[in-house]
């Protein structure tokens, strides 16, 4: 595994992708070309020596390691911006992100929901990729079974 050739770039890019998941539209979204974002998540893969993901007819998803590369790379900008903001003595600009079905925020979370709270809507695996992705940084969603690569809290029955 060749850890110098990991570029922030590569993996500011590749959080975009893990967002829509379709090189297209994330390529349009960074402004760039598909071709070089998919050269970008290539060369990416390749250096970590992992698929990042996979394809299922036209379809794309993350692998675990995809997953973790994903939240790597939304931590590693976090930190960076917060230490910019340091260096310029200005306040944290980072808004906490909230991932849940349309249920949760209309019957259990409700008046809990405050402006300043980004939101995520999404159905169960859309809320479990946004919180292993780094995405979110909190999820509610119906769990049948707990998944043991995230930390879990009952909130209601």
């Amino acid at each position: 595994m060749d850890l110098s050739r990991l570029s922030t770039d590569a993996l500011a890019s590749f959080a975009v992708f893990a967002d829509h998941l379709n090189f297209t539209r994330a390529a349009d979204e960074l402004h760039i070309s598909q071709p070089a974002l998919h050269v970008k998540v290539r060369k990416l893969s390749e250096s970590l020596g992992r698929p990042l993901y996979t394809r299922h007819g036209r379809r794309l998803a993350l692998t675990p390691a995809g997953e973790q590369v994903a939240r790597f790379a939304r931590d590693l900008d976090a930190r960076v911006s917060a230490f910019l903001d340091t260096v310029h003595g200005t306040a944290a600009t980072r808004l906490p992100t909230l991932a849940a079905g349309e249920g949760a925020y209309l019957y259990l979370l409700g008046d809990a929901v405050r402006p300043g709270v980004q939101l995520i809507n999404g159905d169960r695996a859309r809320t479990l990729t946004a919180v292993r992705t780094g995405r979110a940084d909190v999820g509610v969603a119906v769990l049948d079974v707990l998944p043991t690569d995230v930390r879990t809290e009952l909130l209601a029955s």
